[in-house]
């Protein structure tokens, strides 16, 4: 077998999610196809000489200086741009006009000088598409071995909300307290999980917080009915994939969301989820899930069903296979 081999130049480590599900989760997959991937995060590298011997390079969202971007493409036989979020906007902060220009240009000389962008969707790459020469869109995945739904005995069991994410995040689910305390006065048994390395500030709802560790998520998602998807209405949030809105679909549990572009484009036209734009939609939209199991379930199952045919990890070892062994 001809081995192509490629150096990814990583946004982040192990623990970064982005380099994580973009690249890493990969690796395995693609050297069983003939290609090897050296991954590690791109502000360690230093073999700057060695790009050339190798048959590409991925630059995993890292927007490097316009001059070192141009020193890579120089070296590299060919360059592949990944890209999972709005990484040129200000996240909850506002940016100096030097420091707007400046991440514009990095992302314009990184696009302009790929081979071929790769986006997780349609809202980061229509942003590509005005300096790309070529521009596929790869959504985010998971592994549908490890992310599969559990058994949910039917009766008269308590429901369980749940939320599972990083305790940045944790800002879009805090706001969902008021509409979580009328909840659980109308539904006393109702219980709400929280997966996440840190409690969520809540002083009124009553929860049950799980400490994040490593190979917990699958487990802990599967005991959930319902899962939650705040997001702030924001630039940077429209364009985002959450993995949770996955992990949620592929555990065969139906989700409540924030209606943003992507998240939208992330559930398709599945009836995976139900949208809701403020607090009495959030109550009403969980209260409908609640009270019918049968509704659940039916979601659940769209949710599944369109997983395994959009977003698992064997679909994407195969679009990278193709995109790295042909031109």
């Amino acid at each position: 077998m001809n081995v192509r081999r490629y150096r990814s130049l990583n946004f982040g480590d192990d623990n970064c999610a982005s380099s994580r599900y973009r690249i890493l989760a990969y690796v395995d997959g693609l050297r069983a196809r003939g290609v090897d991937i050296l991954a590690g995060p791109a502000d360690d590298f230093s073999a700057w000489d060695d790009l050339a011997r190798l048959d590409g390079v991925i630059v995993q969202k890292k927007l490097f200086s316009v001059g070192r971007s141009r020193w890579i493409r120089r070296a590299a036989r060919r360059l592949i741009y990944d890209i999972d979020d709005a990484i040129w906007l200000p996240q909850g902060r506002r940016h100096h006009w030097w420091t707007r220009l400046r991440t514009v240009w990095r992302l314009r000389t990184a696009a302009a000088g790929a081979d071929v962008c790769v986006a997780a969707n349609r809202v980061i790459a229509a942003r590509l598409e005005q300096w790309a020469r070529r521009v596929e869109v790869m959504p985010m995945a998971l592994d549908e071995a490890t992310w599969t739904p559990a058994l949910r005995p039917a009766g008269s069991r308590d429901v369980v909300l749940g939320w599972s994410g990083a305790p940045g995040n944790l800002r879009y689910l805090e706001p969902l307290e008021p509409a979580l305390v009328s909840l659980q006065q109308r539904h006393p048994t109702l219980t709400v999980r929280v997966v996440c390395g840190e409690r969520p500030r809540w002083t009124r709802a009553r929860f049950q917080h799980i400490p994040w560790r490593p190979g917990v998520e699958a487990e802990e998602v599967n005991r959930f009915d319902i899962g939650l998807l705040p997001l702030e209405t924001s630039a940077f949030a429209a364009a985002k994939s959450p993995i949770k809105a996955l992990q949620y679909m592929a555990s065969g549990i139906p989700t409540v969301a924030t209606p943003l572009a992507a998240t939208r484009e992330l559930f398709g036209d599945s009836e995976a989820a139900l949208f809701a734009e403020d607090l009495p939609r959030w109550e009403s939209a969980i209260s409908e899930l609640i009270e019918r199991p049968e509704e659940r379930e039916r979601r659940g199952a769209s949710a599944r069903r369109f997983f395994l045919s959009q977003h698992t990890l064997s679909r994407g070892i195969e679009f990278w296979a193709r995109l790295l062994t042909t031109s």
